[in-house]
């Protein structure tokens, strides 16, 4: 069978003829008609795991796949429903079935994971072995490159929005931005309006003409933003104010350029500035008085490592994040007696991204976006007799 596979690091994939794989008598041989193509393909040939995982090649790259059931596996049981022919897609995230963390779901984070397109077999090859527990059958009307992204692309935002839905953060009452509607939040959009149990869905993006077939889809308020500009901002709010009142800003923009401070380019530093620091000021000032008006209400901000210690090389990520702080500092004092809960949370860590390869030994390692989501959920809610200023959020392997 033909296979794009990696055999060094950061050179071009290989399109070579291998063997097809053997299969388990649990699992089944899929004929893989669509992959999708995902960033984290382009991490893995650039060497970004290697410092968890250094896996050894040659790698078949490809984690979001579909195809159609060539073999099934003699122990397969009938109860699966799999027939030789059947359409079906691949849930990336085979965990061992037995571990916690499996048995309430959260199969990608099992110690044990294993992830195709981060080994011998990934779906940039003509056949793929699955564990038949991890294959879902798909209607056969559905276009198979429509439905590979969903595996991945797909659920990330799916499981965000689900979780939202599930703490009651949702309802009629209530507003939902997604902010930067790549391929992701497009797909957030779309769930939210399915989820959303009557919110109002809201889309923030430097180009809204872009989102315009989006918006004509789902009914979305888009709004075109750029954090820097005080006039850009203010049109956000105002947009945001015809769709009911503000309940919790949250702002996670961030501007950052790396290098040795001889070498900086001042431009780039400045616009980091514009970004990470004046941005929270244009939107903190625009969600005070918003909250200030109500008498209640959240704003919250993210900052990083950085907010706390500048590191070498890092100016021109220090200083925007520095600023961030001592923003959210005056603004606590400021509001917290006038019923306004003002936090900053640390991101001290890497945040996982989809298609992870998760070391067996260290399991946890990066932060989750959900664990994320639902401190910085949990804090909104505090009970104002114990509210929380600074929260740092770290994996229990880091480092501080």
């Amino acid at each position: 069978m033909k296979a794009a596979r990696m055999h060094e690091y950061g050179k071009p994939l290989v399109l070579e003829d291998i063997p097809v794989p053997d299969i388990k008598p649990d699992e089944i041989l899929l004929q893989v008609k669509a992959c999708g193509m995902c960033r984290s393909d382009a991490q893995l040939v650039d060497g970004y795991f290697r410092k968890y995982a250094d896996i050894p090649t040659p790698i078949t790259l490809g984690h979001e796949i579909t195809g159609v059931v060539h073999k099934v596996g003699s122990v397969v049981p009938k109860v699966a429903g799999l027939e030789e022919g059947d359409h079906v897609v691949v849930a990336p995230g085979w965990g061992d079935g037995v571990c916690r963390h499996c048995l309430v779901g959260n199969t990608h984070i099992c110690p044990n994971v294993r992830w195709p397109g981060f080994g011998p077999y990934g779906g940039f090859s003509e056949f793929v072995p699955v564990p038949a527990r991890y294959v879902v059958k798909a209607d056969r009307r559905l276009k198979f490159e429509q439905i590979a992204p969903l595996t991945d692309a797909g659920m990330t935002p799916y499981r965000g929005i689900k979780k939202l839905r599930d703490a009651g953060a949702l309802g009629p009452d209530r507003i939902i931005g997604v902010f930067g509607i790549g391929g992701l939040g497009a797909y957030a959009v779309q769930y939210a309006k399915l989820l959303g149990g009557g919110a109002k869905v809201v889309a923030f993006a430097r180009n809204a003409d872009k989102l315009a077939a989006l918006v004509k889809e789902t009914g979305a308020l888009a709004v075109e933003t750029d954090v820097s500009d005080p006039a850009s901002v203010e049109r956000l709010f105002e947009a945001a104010d015809k769709a009911g009142p503000l309940e919790i800003a949250v702002f996670n923009a961030s501007g950052r350029t790396r290098g040795p401070i001889a070498e900086l380019d001042p431009e780039a530093v400045r616009q980091a500035l514009l970004v990470g620091a004046y941005g929270g000021f244009l939107v903190g000032q625009q969600a005070a008085r918003r909250l200030l008006s109500r008498g209640t209400g959240s704003i919250l901000f993210t900052g990083a490592t950085a907010s706390l210690k500048g590191f070498s090389g890092s100016v021109g990520f220090a200083m925007p994040k520095f600023g961030l702080r001592g923003l959210a500092q005056s603004m606590a004092r400021e509001l917290f007696p006038k019923n306004i809960h003002v936090a900053h949370f640390i991101i001290d860590g890497q945040i996982e991204p989809a298609g992870q390869v998760v070391d067996a030994d260290r399991p946890d390692r990066r932060l989750s976006p959900d664990a994320i989501a639902e401190t910085y959920l949990a804090v909104h809610r505090q009970h104002r007799s114990a509210w929380s200023f600074e929260v740092e959020l770290r994996p229990w392997v880091e480092t501080f």
